[in-house]
């Protein structure tokens, strides 16, 4: 069988294509070009990639198309629109069962004609058959973990991913590689001593119990998320004020480099002002801070999937960032053409569906928020906006979630009375 990789640039020398392409020759099918191939593989991280998938149908208008990645654990039925099938979950199975099965007929596979509630989604990893791939001169990666152990509400990750990983330590993939290589393990939670040594993410009660182990890296990358603790805690990083304060000074005192992310829209700009005001004497220092920011994007399959995107503010960005840099904060601020409109339309497209797909990508140019959702409705996308759209995928931690969403709704019923009405 043949197949052949599609992606925007045909440059991507990314893990899972090299993974992929791996798996294909192994499985003794043939890698070759897209006219020649049965089948064009497309693999999205997220539906801000989606114009690679429709890119690759307009090219390949009579070809079957299947399309996999983490994409396809949140919800896969927008994809119909342009591919043939789905490959729900993770691909090692996939080159192998297709000797023996109909694509249809793989448990795992969604097609126009099978229900969503038919999928089982397809977990399994071969964890020997991951290869070691080189990415640079000196710099190889490495597919270490899938799904986060920690289960931040609003992480897609965390919740469509069964949490696993492999049985090689760091110090047995680096002895495979030759002198002075570096290691980048593909993990959404892994802290190692020597991986990664320019950045490294971080969770803050970690470095501060284990900032010795950071002694090679220049860069600590933390999310903050929030400067209030309450939205914090609604988001599920227990993280309090003075343990960032405490963060920043340690961090300070080693002289590493800092990026905090922040996730905008349920805070209002005064919370902004009066958290610089509490952390801000411990930025007044090199080396400099850098604040990176996002407006709030609930996604199908976390317990946030329910959020209305009417309450989700748009805040001053240029007026908090100048007010932060008046406080002495020696910060450069990313973020700052961050939109809401664009994150709308982000959660629009995850909420919805074959039929009604086109309409959301009608709204992707629109800047202003008053008219993203007067058009939206006007789309008959009530439903899209308001968060009452249920997908029912049933991924590994589906009955979790749903308790913790019900959960959630409360409290942010409450947040509400008790800081926007």
């Amino acid at each position: 069988m043949k197949f052949f990789l599609f992606n925007k640039t045909q440059k991507n020398t990314t893990y899972t294509y090299e993974l992929l392409k791996y798996l294909i020759r192994k499985n003794e099918h043939e890698y070759t070009n897209g006219d020649e191939a049965d089948y064009i593989l497309v693999s999205l991280t997220s539906y801000f990639e989606l114009e690679t998938l429709i890119k690759a149908r307009k090219i390949f208008p009579n070809k079957k198309i299947v399309v996999g990645g983490h994409i396809t654990l949140g919800n896969p039925l927008p994809l119909l629109r342009w591919a043939d099938f789905v490959n729900i979950g993770a691909g090692f199975d996939f080159f192998e069962d297709i000797k023996e099965e109909n694509i249809e007929d793989l448990q795992y596979i969604l097609t126009a004609h099978k229900g969503i509630e038919d999928i089982t989604p397809n977990y399994n990893i071969r964890w020997d058959e991951c290869p070691i791939v080189q990415i640079a001169k000196y710099s190889y990666s490495y597919f270490y973990s899938t799904g986060c152990q920690y289960k931040c509400s609003f992480c897609l990750t965390s919740w469509v991913n069964k949490y696993q990983k492999t049985n090689k330590s760091e110090e047995v993939i680096r002895k495979s590689l030759p002198t002075k290589s570096q290691v980048y393990l593909i993990s959404n939670d892994y802290i190692g001593k020597n991986v990664a040594k320019s950045v490294t993410d971080a969770r803050i009660p970690y470095f501060l119990k284990h900032y010795n182990e950071y002694t090679k890296t220049q860069l600590i990358r933390v999310g903050v998320e929030s400067p209030t603790e309450r939205i914090r805690y609604f988001f599920r990083k227990n993280v309090f004020d003075e343990d960032i304060k405490e963060f920043l000074d340690l961090a300070k005192r080693i002289n590493k480099r800092v990026t905090l992310f922040f996730i905008i829209g349920l805070d209002t700009e005064e919370d902004y002002l009066n958290w610089i005001d509490k952390i801000g004497a411990t930025m007044d220092a090199k080396p400099k801070i850098h604040i990176v920011v996002n407006y709030f994007s609930p996604e199908i399959g976390t317990p946030l999937e329910f959020f209305d995107l009417n309450d989700i503010l748009e805040i001053n960005l240029p007026k908090v960032q100048y007010n932060w840099k008046r406080k002495n904060a020696r910060i450069l601020f990313f973020g700052y053409k961050a939109r809401w409109s664009s994150e709308a339309y982000y959660t629009l497209l995850q909420r919805s569906n074959e039929e009604n797909v086109e309409k959301v990508l009608s709204l992707k140019d629109i800047k202003n928020r008053e008219e993203f959702l007067e058009k939206a409705y006007k789309l008959g996308l009530e439903k899209e906006i308001e968060g009452n759209v249920n997908v029912n995928l049933k991924t590994h931690y589906f009955d979790l979630k749903e308790k913790v969403k019900n959960k959630l709704k409360e409290e942010w019923q409450e947040i509400k009375k008790e800081r926007f009405n």
